[in-house]
């Protein structure tokens, strides 16, 4: 003990109080290399996030548009289309049911929007269309659609459905 004080009187040995400013300068700028690095990550991840959504979303608009389509050329009994000639933009099919009713449905791309006209009732099919071709050979009907996603680009398919009354 006497030794210690005596060197702590001579100036052998400092006491060191407190935090220097180089030191606080240095975790300082490691702690921002860290947070811009983690910043980053999150901002990837995020982005890769949204264009998923995206392109699940324009998926599900296909999905419906095919759905529907489907379960309407399975009655079809009659459509618009002309047998082996090109692709057309609008799609008319007819049919009677069961109790002697007849319904018609229409097909139709309006703007960027694909709307199903049933009876006179119009639903929205699919939203951000960039083109519908609807074709038919024989009793195959073919529906192609094109839907731009929020983010510019773009997913496609192509439905081949029977029509089951024309078979």
């Amino acid at each position: 003990m006497f030794l210690n004080n005596l060197a702590k009187r001579i100036g052998l040995v400092r006491e060191e109080r407190g935090v220097g400013l180089i030191e606080v300068v240095v975790s300082m700028s490691i702690l921002g290399v860290a947070g811009g690095l983690m910043m980053t990550g999150v901002f990837q991840t995020t982005s890769y996030q949204r264009t998923w959504q995206y392109k699940v979303a324009a998926q599900q608009e296909l999905r419906r548009g095919g759905s529907w389509l489907s379960v309407d050329a399975v009655n079809a009994e009659t459509t618009s289309l002309v047998d082996g000639a090109a692709a057309t933009s609008t799609l008319t099919m007819t049919w009677v049911d069961g109790s002697g009713g007849p319904h018609t449905v229409v097909y139709a791309l309006e703007g960027s929007t694909l709307i199903r006209d049933i009876d006179g009732t119009e639903f929205t099919i699919a939203r951000r269309v960039n083109s519908v071709a609807f074709s038919q050979v024989g009793s195959l009907l073919t529906f192609d659609l094109e839907i731009q996603t929020l983010e510019a680009a773009s997913v496609s398919r192509s439905l081949l459905s029977y029509l089951r009354a024309l078979q």
